[in-house]
């Protein structure tokens, strides 16, 4: 498991937001999201959308400037 250990229940929506967006594998977030409190399981999930689509368009962004960089 990757980074700090599992939120109290208690925590803020961005202190869960953060934990579960920096596991490693798609699977690992899944299950971070599976822990967090009911109430806020829907915001978290929003929030790994996001995280997941900006990652995207990065990967997207550092590829077109490598081959742009190539010639």
């Amino acid at each position: 498991m990757s980074g700090k250990a599992e939120p109290d229940q208690d925590s803020p929506l961005p202190v869960w937001n953060a934990w579960a967006a920096a596991g490693d594998t798609f699977e690992e977030r899944k299950r971070r999201l599976e822990l967090a409190p009911q109430h806020l399981r829907e915001q978290v999930e929003i929030h790994l959308r996001t995280v997941a689509q900006l990652r995207k368009r990065n990967q997207g962004m550092v590829r077109r400037a490598k081959e742009a960089w190539r010639g």
